[in-house]
């Protein structure tokens, strides 16, 4: 009731339309093709199934044919033609009707509109299909609660029965109420383990949907894992591919390398025989200078000591002579003191050979 409101609140469709006439069946195919038409279209007050269209103005013209909405089963939106005319399709069992509208906007609300009604009368078509099975649901627990009635009226009569009955059927008729009262609880029983297994059974179909989304995710993820080693051993056999290339690569510079050491070897054990010739030639040119300066320094140590002694026996003759003997003597100092530079020069060189042969004998 309250979509039937609805669809009488609704505004009726109304307006221009262009109409194709019905297609001519092939017997009459030398008859001209229908063309299109101008039509007002307007869905009627009374009964809204229909859709009236009229040659010209409804108020003053009588309806050339109608729409039966009812029978509607789709309506379609055809391609645009050539001449800017929007086409629609309102398809029946009997018929297809070819319509079309001025602007975009009208073939939507014409379409809309119609597809609605549909819609809307499917609805209720479907609710008048739920409440008759509702209406015979009802009907059929009507027929129930009458058998139940008739069941609880036999067990009053059979009460009375039993109320007039002699004692003797007294144990009989309530051995008959305890089977009833055994009945009835088994029903009740009965009927919660059949609700107990619909509970079960819904959750048993909800387990087994749950487990085929973690089947389909596994072989997703199967198939991902399998993807991922097709590119492992891929990325396995290139890896050992250029492993077996530096391999080569790595003995090709290991023969290298061992010729460039063995070459090298050769090349530094002549630098150094060479070095060693030339610090034993070095060696030996200071050990012949130290023993000239060991010579020298003997012959200057000799001359010292007798120019001491001469020295000695000048100043004993200075006291001789004197004067003149001083200046003598003045000479005689400087020649010395030129002689002990000399020494000491022999010193310091004596000191640098020593130095240079410590170092060489650290080398």
């Amino acid at each position: 009731k309250k979509k039937t409101k609805q669809m009488e609140e609704k505004p009726l469709l109304s307006g221009w339309l262009l109409k194709k006439g019905e297609k001519v069946p092939k017997v009459l195919s030398t008859l001209k093709n229908p063309s299109y038409k101008k039509r007002f279209f307007q869905q009627d007050k009374t009964t809204t199934k229909r859709l009236h269209y009229y040659e010209g103005d409804p108020k003053t013209t009588e309806p050339s044919g109608f729409i039966d909405l009812d029978d509607v089963t789709i309506v379609k939106i055809a391609p645009q033609h050539s001449n800017n005319q929007f086409d629609f399709e309102v398809v029946t069992p009997t018929r297809v009707w070819e319509l079309a509208a001025q602007t975009e906007g009208e073939r939507r609300y014409w379409a809309d509109g119609i597809s609605m009604y549909v819609r809307q009368k499917k609805e209720a078509s479907e609710a008048v299909v739920k409440l008759k099975r509702s209406q015979t649901t009802i009907a059929s627990l009507q027929g129930e609660l009458r058998q139940k009635e008739e069941e609880v009226a036999k067990f009053r009569r059979l009460s009375m029965n039993i109320q007039n009955s002699a004692a003797s059927n007294l144990s009989k008729s309530l051995e008959e109420m305890a089977e009833l009262e055994e009945t009835k609880k088994q029903n009740t029983q009965l009927l919660t383990q059949i609700e107990q297994s619909s509970r079960e059974r819904a959750s048993t179909l909800a387990q087994l949907q749950n487990l085929e989304s973690e089947k389909s995710s596994s072989q997703n993820h199967l198939s991902t894992l399998q993807s991922q080693l097709t590119q492992t051993q891929n990325d396995l056999q290139t890896q050992q591919t250029l492993n077996s290339t530096l391999q080569s690569q790595l003995l090709s510079l290991e023969s290298t390398a061992q010729k460039l050491i063995a070459e090298t070897h050769l090349k530094t054990q002549s630098q150094i025989e060479s070095k060693d010739r030339e610090m034993n030639e070095y060696y030996n040119s200071i050990t012949a200078a130290k023993s000239a300066l060991l010579k020298e320094k003997q012959k200057m140590e000799e001359e010292l000591k007798k120019e001491k002694e001469g020295k000695r026996v000048l100043e004993l003759r200075v006291e001789e002579l004197g004067g003149k003997g001083m200046e003598w003597m003045k000479e005689i100092g400087e020649s010395l003191e030129e002689k002990k530079r000399k020494v000491e020069n022999w010193k310091q060189e004596k000191e640098m050979v020593k130095k240079d042969r410590i170092k060489i004998e650290e080398n």
